[in-house]
C-alpha cells in the first residue's frame, strides 16, 4: 500500500510540474526581430518642363494689329486691296528697313488706284488717287509698335482719323511722308496684311 501511495504522489508531482510548464509557455511571447519600415514610394512624373519664352519671342506674338474700316466705298476698297497686295508676304532680313513708299510705289491710275477721300499735306479731306491707304500704313505701324520694332520714320495726320487713336496713325504720301521701321531681330520676319469687309489686319511673324 505504501508503495502504491508513493506512485500516485510521484505521478501527481509530475503532472503538476508539466501543467506549470505548459501554463508558462502560453504566456511567453516570442520576440520577433523588429521589421524595417516599408519604404514609401512617391510616384514621380517626368512632366515636360514648361517652355520659357524670351521677352523678344513674347513681343513677336503681340506684333499684330487690326483697324475697323469705316468708309466702305468701292473706290477706297480697291485702293486698300492694291496696297495690301504690294505689301503682303514682304520679308525683312535682320537689320533691314521697311519703307512703305518703296514697297507700294507711286499710287497711280495706271496701277489701278482709284480716286477716294484722302488727306492732303494740311490734313484736309479731299479726293486723292489712292485715297484710304493710310489705314494700311497706320495698321502696320501699330503692329510694329506692339512688337517693339524700331520705328525709323512716322508722321501723324493733322486731324485724328476714325480708324486709329491719336498718335497711333501713320500718314503717307509718295515722294513725301513715309512710314519706315527696321527689323531689329536676329532672324527674318514676314509682313502679312489682309482685310475683309470690316477690318484691316497687319501681322509680323518670324521665319
Amino acid at each position: 500500500m505504501k508503495h502504491q501511495k508513493m506512485n500516485w504522489f510521484t505521478k501527481g508531482r509530475w503532472l503538476l510540474f508539466l501543467m506549470i510548464i505548459q501554463l508558462s509557455a502560453c504566456h511567453i511571447k516570442k520576440e520577433e526581430p523588429p521589421r524595417s519600415p516599408s519604404p514609401t514610394i512617391t510616384p514621380t512624373h517626368s512632366a515636360s518642363p514648361e517652355p520659357t519664352q524670351s521677352p523678344d519671342e513674347s513681343q513677336m506674338r503681340q506684333a499684330v494689329a487690326s483697324t475697323i474700316i469705316y468708309d466702305k466705298i468701292p473706290e477706297r476698297a480697291i485702293n486698300l486691296k492694291l496696297c495690301i497686295q504690294a505689301i503682303d508676304k514682304t520679308v525683312l532680313q535682320p537689320g533691314e528697313e521697311f519703307s512703305f513708299n518703296q514697297i507700294v510705289g507711286d499710287r497711280t491710275k495706271d496701277k489701278g488706284y482709284r480716286e477716294a477721300i484722302g488727306f492732303d499735306e494740311n490734313g484736309e479731306k479731299k479726293p486723292t488717287v489712292g485715297g484710304g491707304i493710310c489705314q494700311i500704313a497706320s495698321t502696320l505701324y501699330m503692329a510694329a509698335m506692339n512688337g517693339n520694332f524700331e520705328i525709323t520714320e512716322r508722321h501723324s495726320h493733322s486731324h485724328q482719323v476714325p480708324y486709329a487713336d491719336s498718335d497711333h496713325d501713320a500718314t503717307v504720301s509718295y515722294g513725301g511722308y513715309d512710314f519706315k521701321f527696321k527689323n531689329n531681330r536676329d532672324k527674318p520676319i514676314q509682313i502679312s496684311v489682309f482685310a475683309d469687309d470690316e477690318t484691316v489686319t497687319a501681322q509680323l511673324t518670324p521665319l
